[in-house]
């Protein structure tokens, strides 16, 4: 495309497009022959005008070569979304707890516009030596082995089993 644009990988879209407007900005030529239209998009449905071949360089150099569906999917902050027929088959793997794509060559590109607090660092995974089943409104205490003293800055992620956890507190047991 020859130009930097911002993309939304989306791994619930089935197929990739790419706004018309930045087609037409580009003077992209269309291949009009194959249109579809596309179910739950925004709050309904969208037609495709048809196909653009583009040339897609993600990081610091993988480059691609790609038929992007051509759609006009109203304001948006970006300008095509890459959707799991393009994620596949480029081998890109989303990492959404550190906020990054993985590609192919091991390079890690962090999503655009993230808060400076999601990098790529040391992150802890805490298990409970016993499997915790919790009734309705039950709680479980779980001791974090942690090596310096907790800040405000710190962040304890919930991650589910078989059942869904809904809330983690930060504290001591004694202020509790």
């Amino acid at each position: 495309m020859n130009t930097s644009t911002i993309v939304l990988a989306d791994t619930g879209a089935n197929m990739s497009v790419i706004h018309s407007r930045l087609v037409d900005h580009l003077q992209l030529p269309v291949d009009t022959s194959d249109t579809t239209g596309i179910k739950g998009f925004g709050d309904g449905t969208a037609g495709t005008t048809g196909t653009v071949a583009v040339k897609l360089t993600i990081g610091h150099g993988l480059v691609y070569r790609f038929r992007l569906a051509v759609c006009d999917f109203g304001m948006a902050g970006f300008q095509a979304i890459l959707g799991m027929d393009f994620l596949n088959k480029a081998g890109i793997v989303i990492d959404t707890a550190k906020r990054e794509l993985g590609l192919p060559d091991d390079e890690w590109v962090p999503f655009v516009g993230q808060p400076v607090r999601y990098h790529r660092g040391v992150m802890d995974l805490i298990k409970t030596t016993d499997q915790v089943q919790l009734t309705r409104g039950g709680t479980a205490h779980v001791r974090l082995t942690k090596s310096t003293t907790p800040t405000q800055d710190d962040e304890y992620w919930v991650n589910r089993g078989a059942r869904w956890v809904t809330t983690a507190i930060q504290g001591k047991m004694a202020d509790r």
